[in-house]
């Protein structure tokens, strides 16, 4: 069996800073970045497997 390996690369850190105008959707999507982020990467991982 082969498998692959995945480097990950580190999340910038500006990628996701929320913008100062919409206060009201930074903390409704506080939580989702790094949630996302992690989906986005298991995603991949099942993709490729």
């Amino acid at each position: 069996m082969h498998r692959r390996i995945f480097v990950v690369p580190p999340l910038p850190p500006n990628s996701f800073s929320p913008p100062p105008l919409r206060s009201g959707a930074a903390k409704a999507s506080s939580f989702s970045p790094t949630i996302a982020y992690i989906l986005l990467v298991v995603f991949i991982i099942v993709f490729f497997f």
